[in-house]
């Protein structure tokens, strides 16, 4: 027999209901708590308030880990390369570290420090012209490598670190800005799996599984350099 909870029909009406607005909004810190006390405790029927269960006594104990495991869950989808991809822009005026008349050399930390994985880099010459990939060369982690330019640009696509962490203080209304709400859905999944490792093994491990599958199968962006390569032609 299939085991649905009241998360999952909860889950499924909300998403039928969102489809109907004509205004979209985004996820709160506490609709997300809200969220992950349904699913995590199946059996209580007390109407949850989203705006202010972070002052509700009886749920006080359990949102201080719940924040903290949802904050590990987010470092989870930024690891998985699921956060919104960022741009840089490079150009003569941009700070370099090192240069030459061959190679320049940019700190990506000081630049822009929440870089994570670069993706791709593009050139756009003073003409219009445009070249898709431009080999991607990094010393260490933050130092990238690139041919020094006389002009235009270059576009750097990366993955950027997680940066939007929930804290105890933030109102519950506060709208979780960076995580597509898809993924803050199941979420709550990943919170069980974690909370519930020592007092329930296999139900924690069913529900971290559901999260990480979901990361793994969602669709991503297909721009992304699919290999490393060195380009040696002057601009």
């Amino acid at each position: 027999m299939l085991n649905i909870t009241r998360y999952e029909v909860w889950l499924t009406n909300s998403l039928i209901h969102k489809k109907k607005e004509q205004k979209h909004e985004m996820k709160t810190k506490g609709e997300l708590i809200a969220a992950c006390i349904k699913l995590m405790f199946d059996n209580d029927t007390n109407i949850l308030d989203p705006e202010n269960i972070s002052d509700d006594p009886e749920y006080a104990s359990r949102t201080a880990n719940i924040i903290e495991s949802i904050n590990r869950a987010f470092n989870e989808v930024a690891k998985a390369e699921q956060l919104p991809r960022k741009r840089l822009v490079i150009d003569t005026d941009t700070e370099y570290e090192e240069q030459d008349d061959y190679y320049t050399r940019y700190n990506l930390d000081n630049l822009v420090g929440d870089v994570y994985r670069v993706n791709n880099i593009s050139y756009q010459d003073n003409y219009g012209r445009y070249y898709a990939n431009v080999g991607i060369r990094l010393e260490g982690e933050n130092i990238l490598v690139l041919r020094t330019l006389t002009a235009g640009k270059y576009i750097v696509t990366y993955s950027p670190m997680l940066t939007e962490r929930l804290t105890y203080d933030m109102p519950d209304n506060y709208e979780i800005q960076t995580i597509a709400e898809d993924i803050l859905d199941i979420v709550p999944y990943f919170v069980k799996g974690d909370l519930y490792e020592e007092d329930n093994a296999d139900t924690a491990l069913m529900a971290i599984n559901r999260f990480h599958s979901y990361l793994a199968n969602r669709p991503r962006v297909t721009n992304t350099q699919s290999k490393v390569k060195t380009v040696y032609t002057q601009y």
